[in-house]
């Protein structure tokens, strides 16, 4: 499973993409999971037990939360992908070829 962590704060995610993404997501379930809002310890690590990959948004809330999924998917050395509205490139991490530092959010592709 693929889990997408972000908190759709004022409905970006439909804003950016002119339709309705967490209604298209569900298309998706089977391999995409979204998470919009922190989880509890228990909750949190099943997830990274399960996953396949993680994206992020590097702003979801709180930030402790989200240095934490991303710290927890390195150690299981999961692909990584922490994306924002506002980056110009796509920032890989030096140390871990699965880990993508920064990309931005546009290059999401949703059909």
């Amino acid at each position: 499973m693929m889990y997408l962590f972000d908190d759709n704060q004022y409905n970006q995610m439909s804003k950016n993409y002119s339709l309705d993404v967490l209604e298209h997501l569900l298309n998706f379930s089977n391999f995409i999971t979204h998470v919009d809002k922190p989880l509890d310890d228990t909750r949190l690590n099943e997830i990274i037990q399960n996953a396949r990959a993680i994206f992020i948004h590097d702003s979801f809330p709180p930030k402790n939360f989200k240095e934490r999924v991303c710290y927890m998917a390195k150690e299981e050395n999961l692909p990584l992908i922490v994306f924002t509205g506002g980056e110009a490139a796509t920032i890989w991490d030096k140390n871990n070829d699965n880990v993508i530092s920064k990309m931005k959010k546009i290059g999401f592709t949703i059909t």
